[in-house]
């Protein structure tokens, strides 16, 4: 099976894993990674990247571990430790990787919901984008806010003149130590 296709609808967490037949004390433990999404639940062995158990849903109820899975507050209360009974497997989760139930921050978003959680003051990479400075044709100036046209860093235009559009004209080794002094004068004291 190709566990990279059930990723995106699917929360994936790291787990132990060991059949339930034989004693306790006999148990091989497995790592490997559980796929959880609303159809089916994939136990994937991590060494050989085959599937071990599958457990599936009927179309209209979710599959058993969906459902134990949205019990535990979409997946959020499964902390390292928490064991699941899966058919013929217990399965201790170690580690979560993704959760696809929980919404989760985008700095890089074109809508204008996106817009308005920066205008809001959310911590993103775009709203701490104030602090940034920028270097533009030998003067230092405050980075600006992207526009809701454009949320992403903008690190290909930081640099650019605001007029042209152009790339500012390369700087003497002078020039830049000239601004460094002026910049960070007690590191020149």
């Amino acid at each position: 099976m190709d566990t990279r296709r059930t990723m995106g609808d699917a929360s994936v967490f790291i787990v132990l894993f060991a059949p339930t037949s034989g004693s306790v004390r006999r148990r091989r433990w497995m790592s490997g990674r559980l796929y959880v999404g609303f159809n089916r639940a994939t136990l994937v062995e991590d060494t050989t990247r085959k599937s071990v158990c599958v457990a599936s849903g009927t179309g209209l109820r979710p599959n058993a571990v969906f459902a134990m899975m949205q019990a535990a507050e979409n997946g959020a209360a499964w902390q390292t430790g928490t064991e699941l009974k899966l058919e013929r497997y217990v399965v201790q989760i170690e580690d979560v990787v993704h959760l696809h139930l929980l919404p989760y921050a985008t700095c890089c978003s074109d809508t204008e919901e996106g817009a308005n959680a920066i205008d809001e003051g959310e911590t993103s990479a775009a709203a701490v984008g104030n602090n940034v400075n920028s270097v533009n044709n030998g003067g230092v100036s405050d980075f600006e806010r992207p526009g809701p046209h454009n949320l992403t860093m903008g690190f290909a235009e930081m640099g650019r003149d605001k007029l042209t559009g152009e790339p500012p004209r390369r700087r003497s080794r002078s020039q830049l130590i000239q601004e460094l002094q002026a910049a960070y004068p007690h590191f020149f004291s």
